[in-house]
């Protein structure tokens, strides 16, 4: 259990080692999956991974879109995220090192 002022969380963080105490939290409230889908990879386009240096640049490219999308949280100013979605790895790793404690995977109703 997480206690923040005025607010009991009875959830676990993303990851283990997410900061857990902040002296005046500024919350970020998010209602889609924060990860790069990869749906657009699949039979019906020409794209293939026939080698090591595709898979590097696909990864590469992920990871950069990842980082974008943690650098919006980051400049929200925020230091405690909560999201109805997944959220990527990544990203729940440039947030931690951040020093942002996220929460993942939570249901509507208890946003």
């Amino acid at each position: 259990i997480l206690a923040l002022e005025g607010l009991i969380l009875d959830e676990n963080p993303a990851r283990e080692d997410m900061p857990k105490a902040f002296e005046t939290p500024a919350v970020l409230i998010t209602n889609y999956d924060l990860k790069i889908k990869s749906g657009y990879l699949n039979p019906q386009h020409n794209l293939r991974m026939d080698s090591v240096q595709t898979a590097l640049l696909f990864e590469g490219r992920k990871k950069e879109m990842c980082r974008e999308i943690a650098r919006k949280i980051i400049n929200s100013g925020a230091n405690v995220l909560f999201s109805e979605g997944d959220i990527d790895p990544h990203i729940e790793t440039l947030l931690r090192d951040s020093n942002i404690l996220a929460f993942k995977k939570l249901k509507i109703k208890d946003l």
